[in-house]
């Protein structure tokens, strides 16, 4: 049995290519290290992401990306069990989304933040868990 977190966060600073360079290097390490696979999507300053693992591993992440400074306006937006990882082979798959490739997966041509940080009405009702599903359905169309 495994636990998921999903979440999303608009970043406190612009991020270089370089520095999220440096930010997947470290999180791919240090996921692989306490056995948590997932997905980030990065977005005109939007994260969304998705993080599978052991409870305990996940919990103290999600605590982490809490409290991380590089890191504004955290809603979570789905959390439970599974017994089976989604994305067993990804320490942190990563894609960042030009406007056509957004525009071309969710059907918006435009990120209605303030939509986006309202928290959910319930697990799986919100865009940004949308995104994700319609992401990972459209995997086939883009190489990651």
């Amino acid at each position: 049995m495994y636990k998921y977190v999903s979440y999303v966060s608009h970043q406190a600073h612009n991020l270089s290519d370089d520095g999220i360079k440096r930010l997947l290097k470290h999180s791919r390490k240090n996921n692989e290290a306490v056995g948590i696979t997932g997905l980030l999507i990065f977005f005109e300053g939007v994260f969304t992401q998705y993080v599978e693992g052991p409870a305990d591993a996940v919990d103290t992440l999600y605590k982490k990306i809490e409290k991380d400074s590089r890191h504004n306006q955290v809603v979570k937006l789905a959390s439970g069990k599974i017994d089976n990882r989604y994305y067993g082979d990804w320490s942190m798959a990563y894609e960042e989304l030009t406007t056509n490739q957004y525009t071309d997966i969710t059907g918006y041509k435009t990120l209605d933040k303030q939509h986006y940080f309202k928290s959910p009405l319930s697990n799986f009702e919100h865009p940004g868990i949308d995104l994700l599903e319609s992401f990972l359905g459209s995997l086939r169309n883009y190489d990651i």
